[in-house]
């Protein structure tokens, strides 16, 4: 069975809020983007489309608190625009 991968873009101030994050949550978040990249699908994530007025969005889940916000600018590419507690402060 042939797995597709998706490439994921993470921006610096992405990798600021990871360098913030308790050492088992960057851990859990390390897990979070392997299975991102072979299946944003994958059950455990629980990924969900968000929209925030004309803003449209995918979340899921890191664990109960911590959530990433992506977006999926083309086929094969993830962006993360965010990373932290559930309700991110200025992206919803």
């Amino acid at each position: 069975m042939e797995t597709r991968t998706v490439t994921i873009q993470v921006p610096p101030t992405v990798w600021d809020s990871v360098a913030a994050l308790p050492r088992e949550v960057v851990i859990k978040f390390v897990k979070c983007c392997r299975l991102i990249s072979r299946d944003l699908r994958h059950p455990s994530l629980g990924a969900e489309i968000v929209k925030v007025g004309d803003d449209r969005f995918v979340r899921c889940r890191i664990d109960l608190e911590h959530r990433i916000h992506m977006t999926i600018p083309s086929a094969g590419i993830v962006a993360l625009r965010a990373v932290g507690r559930h309700k991110i402060e200025g992206v919803g």
